[in-house]
């Protein structure tokens, strides 16, 4: 829970060195964090059982990771109604101070971003649920307002209006598109817009048919939005132009798990332990269009799943089968390369079109609030399947599911610092004994230097 407190500050607080003073004179980092222990009903007169609980929260925050939280603890007898018990009381009053102390420090919105925010309003009606950019851009100069893009960009961050860099068009009203989105995916229209043949095919594969979209109300905006949103994806079906619906596509038939053979499978872990609301299926869409743009001929034909994709990448000719499984708890991504080779070109450009793509959907501008960051890591091959309990899942011991046989991952970032310093990476998972993880298990991942020299080697002979 504070791993997802401190992940929060980094991304809505980038500046570490923010702090601010109540009214009083307390100084705090922000966002200043206070913890409220309910059902102290349950313990009262048992000091020993809340002095051991308070205890092991100062332990971790001695550590200095979590210097926003502060060391008060409120107990909250949860038999009392309202304001009723002192710990409630002096918990409001010291909301009330950090909030204060927060808003008075805060960079204000300018007072003509809240008159452009009220003519934009004004255009709202039952008949007018957008506008043209240009359209907006007359209006905010009438609200004598310098930097549109910035005032527009605020707008949608809010969820005032809705507008993505590049779009033409400016959404007035974000919950009529979100309906707007909602219906195209479920298609809920008559089947005379649609044959039925057509239908069979987006409920089957998860492809729906361009000619059906030209045939709503607003297609153009819906076409352009949902691939800013990255809710679909263009492709070619039985020589039509479709898009991937991968949201609504089925889910994969449960067998066995995929495991590379010469290229080690990396994993996209999250704080909270668990894959952001919705992010899979953008990510999807979004990997395969920023390798097209990359690469441009691809030819190959992805297989998109609501939980699993295919996805075939081509780089110089050669083919890379990449799986993504949504494992709930984390995102796998493996690879398997079609011939024999070096890999470590494509691996490197795999890796920063990855990170890109996530990066790109943690921005605010995809609505993805829960998506605050996440890390790149591999399996610890000391320890994984090594669990000697039984698991919950499938009930066997020493269980190799993915879902089950890991006790830890590597982070990327960390491997790196042990491979520069020549520092062993120390599996301590067994109480009982250390291992040590062999690095070059995973150097494909890694930049050890071998890549940019097999560069420079090849642009010396082109």
């Amino acid at each position: 829970f504070l791993q997802g407190l401190g992940e929060c500050q980094d991304q809505q607080f980038p500046d570490k060195s923010g702090h601010c003073t109540t009214a009083k004179g307390e100084n705090f980092k922000r966002p200043p964090v206070l913890i409220a222990l309910t059902h102290n009903d349950k313990v009262k007169g048992n000091d020993s059982k809340i002095d051991s609980v308070r205890n092991r929260i100062k332990k971790v925050l001695s550590g200095g990771k979590y210097e926003n939280v502060m060391p008060e603890f409120f107990l909250i007898d949860n038999t009392l109604v309202g304001d009723d018990g002192d710990d409630v009381r002096k918990l409001r009053r010291k909301l009330f101070e950090f909030s204060n102390a927060v808003l008075n420090q805060e960079i204000l919105m300018p007072v003509k971003w809240l008159d452009f925010e009220v003519a934009l309003s004004q255009k709202l009606s039952p008949d007018c649920k957008y506008i043209s950019i240009d359209e907006a851009k007359r209006k905010a100069e009438i609200c004598d307002i310098g930097k549109f893009d910035q005032a527009i960009k605020f707008l949608h961050r809010q969820g005032v209006v809705v507008h993505h860099s590049g779009s033409s068009k400016v959404v007035l009203d974000p919950h009529w598109l979100m309906n707007r989105f909602t219906k195209v995916i479920s298609m809920p229209v008559k089947l005379d817009a649609l044959s039925r043949h057509a239908l069979d095919v987006f409920e089957q594969k998860g492809i729906l048919f361009r000619e059906y979209l030209q045939k709503l109300e607003d297609a153009e905006l819906l076409e352009e939005l949902m691939q800013k949103f990255n809710l679909i994806c263009p492709c070619q079906h039985e020589g039509k132009a479709a898009f991937y619906v991968p949201s609504v596509a089925p889910t994969m038939i449960p067998g066995k798990e995929l495991e590379a053979s010469n290229v080690p499978s990396l994993f996209v872990t999250f704080p909270r332990k668990l894959v952001p609301m919705s992010l899979f299926t953008k990510l999807q869409v979004k990997l395969i269009s920023e390798w097209k743009k990359r690469f441009p001929n691809q030819q190959a034909t992805p297989s998109f799943y609501c939980n699993y994709s295919l996805l075939p990448l081509i780089i110089d000719g050669d083919v890379y089968d990449v799986c993504l499984i949504d494992f709930h708890e984390f995102i796998k991504v493996a690879v398997f390369p079609k011939q024999d080779g070096n890999h470590f070109k494509f691996a490197s450009h795999l890796l920063a079109t990855l990170k890109k793509c996530l990066d790109d959907l943690k921005s605010p501008d995809q609505l993805l609030f829960s998506m605050t960051s996440y890390n790149l890591e591999v399996e610890c091959t000391c320890c994984f399947g090594k669990e000697e309990r039984k698991c919950s899942r499938h009930h066997e011991i020493q269980c190799h599911s993915d879902r089950c046989g890991h006790r830890h991952f590597w982070k990327l970032s960390d491997l790196q610092r042990f491979y520069n310093d020549k520092s062993p990476a120390v599996c301590r998972s067994d109480k009982r004994s250390s291992k040590v993880f062999d690095i070059k298990s995973v150097k494909i991942w890694l930049n050890t230097g071998k890549w940019l020299m097999l560069k420079t080697f090849f642009n010396c002979y082109v």
